[in-house]
């Protein structure tokens, strides 16, 4: 081959993995902790809250948990991604437990379905976790991260 046909063949192979492999990045808003509570948490609680600054479309709150000792059917965390409009409205976007999880081990849960599909920073000031106990659980270690399109 000539020394022309490879570089066509590189350019050609270059743009075709571009666009294979273009993705429309997620934008994570910060989370940060909330009413002076740290993690392991042994009561229910508000504990992370994020500003809505524009406007955007939930994609996926990824949670890290880890239920210390018990944490079964009949005892564990629900954890609920709620916002908040400026006039003090509150709609849960959805939530997540913890009770088919292990006890004693960090493992990954996930919230990709929201109550309200766009985000209008007009219509929500704040998203926030809430953090609440089933029967009696082990204290829950959790690190959030809440992404937007």
């Amino acid at each position: 081959m000539s020394g022309d046909m490879l570089r066509e063949l590189a350019r050609v192979q270059e743009q075709s993995g571009r666009l294979a492999t273009r993705e429309r990045p997620l934008t994570p808003l910060p989370l940060v902790p909330h009413e002076g509570v740290i993690s392991p948490y042994t009561t229910n609680a508000n504990p992370y809250i994020t500003p809505i600054w524009r406007d955007c479309t939930p994609a996926r709150l990824a949670l890290g948990v880890s239920v210390l000792t018990t944490n079964n059917g009949s005892n564990y965390w629900t954890i609920t991604l709620s916002t908040i409009s400026p006039a003090g409205a509150i709609v849960a976007q959805g939530s997540v437990t913890t009770a088919a999880l292990g006890p004693n081990l960090w493992l990954p849960l996930g919230l990709t379905t929201f109550a309200t599909a766009r985000w209008l920073a007009s219509a929500i000031s704040l998203a926030y976790l809430t953090i609440a106990k089933t029967g009696a659980p082990g204290a829950l270690g959790l690190a959030p991260a809440l992404y937007v399109l």
